[in-house]
């Protein structure tokens, strides 16, 4: 059979050709479309750099829908520095924002919803890196000398141009100001125009954040002066010095010649102001020129017991300055003759307490602990009470508190140095003991002490301070970090009260200012041309200076401040 073979046309062709009208029938319904709902897309805009402290604004408003559908924002806090937990002001709405506390970086995360599809989740990173700012390292100079500043090793981690801002403060005369040259500079100048320290502050912007930074500028002052040799004494040991106020008087002391001990009855006065010395008289006056002891009466210096080489001298005398001419003084009444004791002015009386009786200050040991009060306007003596007073002792410190007579430390019979003391009261003759809780160690048997106005300072390692107003005991604070460590470390030689509120410590490589009241370190002085330590010299307030004189072959200087 052959094939059979069909043409193929077009419903409509036909229906064209032959001109007949189109058929009717019935057309079912299209099935529905399938759903083109579109997920969301999250877009969370932050400043990528922020400053501690302020408010950070998250915005969500970029999100977006493909099918333009209202959108549901969902914030959380994605990640924060150790140290901070923002919290976010929204958790919902197309904006949030939250306030950094520390340096780090944050993050904030959202998610967005059409009611029906998420979208992808995104998180915003924002940086809080203010610029590191850096006031350069701590300087030592003199007073009057230009200082430079130097902000160089600022820097901001973005590579944002820098900003600087300079101040410099006298610490403790804040309101004293203080010129700086180049304030906005990289590197300012400034002349510290007296002695102490210098608070420099550097405030460094970047336009998004600021850093401070401080440094410290130490301005040594002070002068020293040697002084004068023409008409100056023999410089010797267990001599004493008073200050009159004008002058300071020097009398008696000994020193060893290689063989044996020679004394000195004769005493000299200088004067700081005309920087020159003068011999002093020595008609009438006692016997005992070492290891007695003299005070200053506010018109005399008053001077009693002590040795004449072997033997111990029972007299004294009283010297005026501006006659010079010595004054006997009774004996009748007076404590017994001794040596290594102590005594203070009242402002009325003379107080001689403790020492030693032996007629040999070395192998012949009587230590006492009574003493006497002595009034140079009647010229008569009265006992002190020994009940409950200290141990006997020698070479202890005693200091006139204002009320009351502090007698502390020395050395006793057996066995040794002591840490222990006492508190007299004249108006009632008393005796009270001070607390030995908290008092330093007497290292090595030497005994540095000093009075600074409230209280008594000790020159051991950590400088303590007894307060006899509540009877306890407190170490100052140490000297700065930022001070040289030369001075930080320096072995503490002498403790010096103004007058004021400060103290000077001089060692043995600097000096430098304290102020007890507020137990805070101000000043380091110079210490071109200070001699060496000397154990056995004076160490005085001399009105506008430290006058130190003594000790076998040393010289004397004034230390102005």
């Amino acid at each position: 059979m052959k094939p059979t073979h069909v043409m193929l046309v077009s419903l409509s062709s036909v229906l064209l050709a032959c001109e007949l009208p189109p058929p009717s029938f019935d057309v079912p319904p299209a099935p529905p479309p399938l759903s083109t709902n579109g997920a969301p897309i999250a877009v969370a805009t932050a400043p990528p750099r922020a400053a501690l402290g302020t408010e950070v604004v998250v915005s969500g408003a970029a999100s977006s829908d493909p099918d333009g559908d209202p959108l549901r924002f969902r914030w959380g806090l994605a990640g924060a520095p150790g140290g901070d937990e923002p919290t976010l002001t929204a958790t919902t709405g197309a904006q949030t924002s939250f306030v950094p506390l520390v340096e780090g970086q944050y993050g904030v995360g959202l998610l967005v919803d059409d009611g029906e599809l998420t979208g992808e989740g995104v998180i915003v990173l924002v940086s809080v890196d203010p610029p590191n700012a850096s006031a350069g390292a701590d300087q030592l100079v003199h007073a009057g000398d230009v200082v430079t500043l130097d902000g160089s090793d600022s820097s901001s981690d973005a590579e944002r141009e820098l900003t600087y801002s300079w101040a410099v403060e006298l610490v403790g005369s804040e309101d004293e100001p203080v010129a700086l040259s180049g304030a906005t500079s990289l590197t300012p100048t400034f002349v510290p125009v007296r002695a102490g320290t210098y608070r420099v502050t550097l405030i460094v912007d970047d336009g998004l954040a600021s850093t401070p930074d401080t440094s410290l500028v130490f301005a040594a002052g002070g002068a020293v002066r040697s002084l004068p040799a023409q008409d100056a004494p023999r410089v010797y040991n267990y001599f004493t010095a008073v200050w009159t106020g004008s002058d300071v008087i020097l009398w008696g002391g000994h020193f060893f010649n290689g063989k044996n001990v020679e004394g000195f009855r004769g005493g000299h006065r200088y004067n700081p102001a005309a920087d020159t010395w003068t011999a002093i008289s020595t008609v009438g006056a006692p016997l005992a020129y070492f290891s007695h002891t003299a005070v200053w009466s506010g018109s005399e210096m008053i001077v009693w017991g002590g040795f004449v080489l072997a033997d111990q001298g029972g007299d004294g005398a009283r010297y005026d300055p501006v006659t010079d001419t010595w004054a006997s003084m009774t004996t009748v009444g007076a404590p017994t003759p001794r040596t290594q004791h102590v005594a203070v002015w009242t402002g009325s009386r003379m107080l001689v307490w403790g020492g030693n009786e032996g007629a040999d200050e070395q192998s012949d040991r009587n230590f006492v602990n009574s003493g006497g009060a002595y009034d140079p306007v009647t010229d008569t003596w009265s006992a002190t009470s020994i009940v409950n007073a200290p141990l006997p002792r020698v070479f202890h410190a005693a200091f006139w508190t204002g009320t009351r007579l502090l007698v502390w430390g020395g050395g006793l019979t057996e066995p040794g140095f002591t840490t222990s003391g006492g508190l007299y009261d004249p108006a009632t003759d008393t005796w009270t003991a001070t607390s030995t809780n908290g008092a330093p160690p007497i290292i090595g048997g030497m005994l540095r002490t000093a009075w600074v106005g409230s209280a008594m300072m000790t020159l051991d390692a950590d400088l303590s301070l007894y307060h006899p107003d509540r009877d306890g005991w407190t170490v100052a604070s140490p000297i700065p970090e930022g001070y040289p460590s030369e001075i930080r470390y320096m072995s503490k030689r002498y403790a010096v009260w103004t007058g004021g509120d400060e103290v000077i410590i001089v060692g043995d490589v600097g000096a430098v200012v304290y102020r007890p009241a507020a137990d805070e370190w101000t000043t380091i002085l110079s210490m071109e041309g200070i001699p060496p330590d000397r154990g056995f010299a004076a160490a005085l307030w001399a009105g506008s200076g430290i006058f130190l004189w003594g000790d076998d072959g040393a010289d004397g200087f004034v230390l102005a401040p």
